[in-house]
């Protein structure tokens, strides 16, 4: 299911980043994230995407409390947090469905 993956993974991009880019008025998401999004998307397919935008979530609120931390710069690359949230996916997203399927 690449082509399905791709379609809703990429269109839930480009509508977040519409809609970020009205609540915020600058742009949240670049356009090679959203290119990103769609890629991975075909890449896991639609059962993979379950587990994918978990993993996002996790490792994107430890992204925002490490930079919080440590003081960092309020603009972060979002991309490292995407591949390895897909990594993730794809290698141990089975025992997502397993903990959520018992």
């Amino acid at each position: 299911q690449p082509g399905a993956g791709a379609l809703v993974a990429g269109g839930a991009a480009c509508g977040l980043a519409m809609m970020m880019k009205t609540m915020l008025g600058k742009a949240a998401l670049g356009g090679g994230d959203i290119w990103l999004i769609t890629t991975l998307g075909a890449w896991l397919g639609l059962v993979g995407l379950v587990p994918w935008l978990a993993a996002v979530a996790v490792l994107g609120v430890l992204q925002v409390a490490w930079n919080k931390l440590t003081q960092a710069p309020a603009q972060m690359p979002f991309a490292p947090v995407l591949a390895l949230a897909a990594w993730g996916a794809l290698l141990h997203g089975h025992y997502y469905y397993q903990f959520l399927l018992n």
